[in-house]
């Protein structure tokens, strides 16, 4: 199963994803992975690359637009001049 999740850090909305195994039961925990990219980039790379395969072995996972990133809120802002 998978939910659309809303991550909020230090007031800026982050749009994420939650990835459930079908066969967890409604109180029942399970170890969790963070996936994240290594510097920015959509989560849907994430979401149909390795979520369901880690969800299938029985984790739950979390993927997430970083800001200004995806469908996230905020955006880049560039400090100091051009290169």
């Amino acid at each position: 199963m998978q939910k659309d999740i809303t991550i909020w850090s230090e007031g800026t909305r982050l749009s994420g994803n939650l990835f459930i195994p079908d066969d967890i039961s409604r109180n029942e925990k399970r170890p969790t992975i963070l996936l994240c990219h290594g510097w920015g980039g959509p989560k849907e790379h994430l979401n149909n690359t390795y979520a369901p395969y880690f969800c299938e072995a029985g984790f739950v996972c979390m993927t997430f637009d970083y800001r200004g990133w995806g469908a996230s809120d905020g955006k880049l802002v560039r400090v100091g001049d051009k290169p």
